[in-house]
């Protein structure tokens, strides 16, 4: 028994050492169960706290996004940061390409400055633990198959970010379907 425990130590590591594939996948499902403990962080904090369902959220979300990214070292430089007026709300449109666009866009809020939130698609609500840290999160989920609904909840969201002065990020392929039926 504990010979196959112990061959199976030895290709693993094998595998992780030979093979750039393997690696990649190995650094990246640590990445995914680091998102995953951040959302539990964040839904634990935010209903320890009794904070509900507020943008203010979004701050627990971040702080755990940064300590992901000082786990893995990474260091990274955004560009055309001192162009964001800093004076009021932003939006930001990013044209999203993989799970790692959370935390660049981490960088992009300043911390408790103005409230936050993404608008994301709604299947990520279905997502476990993550959709409910983004529920929690006041998160705005449009639904990419009911078009009517889809530009009622973004013409609400535009009154949100002009009375209570949120900073929204938009990530562009959540909004592809929408503007090609449109």
């Amino acid at each position: 028994m504990y010979l196959w425990w112990g061959l199976s130590a030895v290709a693993g590591f094998g595998f992780y050492y030979f093979s750039k594939t393997f690696q990649f996948y190995v650094k990246y499902g640590v990445f995914l169960a680091c998102l995953l403990s951040v959302s539990t962080f964040v839904v634990a904090k935010s209903l320890l706290t009794c904070c509900g369902k507020t943008t203010k959220n979004y701050r627990f979300f971040i702080w755990g996004c940064r300590k992901v990214s000082s786990i893995y070292g990474w260091t990274y430089t955004i560009k055309g940061k001192e162009y964001v007026q800093t004076d009021g709300p932003i939006i930001a449109i990013s044209n999203h390409q993989s799970v790692l666009d959370l935390i660049i866009s981490s960088e992009l809020w300043e911390k408790d400055k103005f409230p936050n939130t993404v608008v994301v698609k709604h299947t990520l609500m279905y997502y476990g633990i993550f959709g409910a840290a983004q529920f929690l999160c006041n998160t705005l989920m449009i639904d990419r198959q009911n078009l009517p609904r889809a530009i009622k909840q973004m013409k609400s969201m535009t009154e949100e970010i002009k009375v209570k002065k949120v900073s929204c990020l938009f990530f562009f392929l959540t909004f592809l379907l929408v503007s090609a039926e449109s």
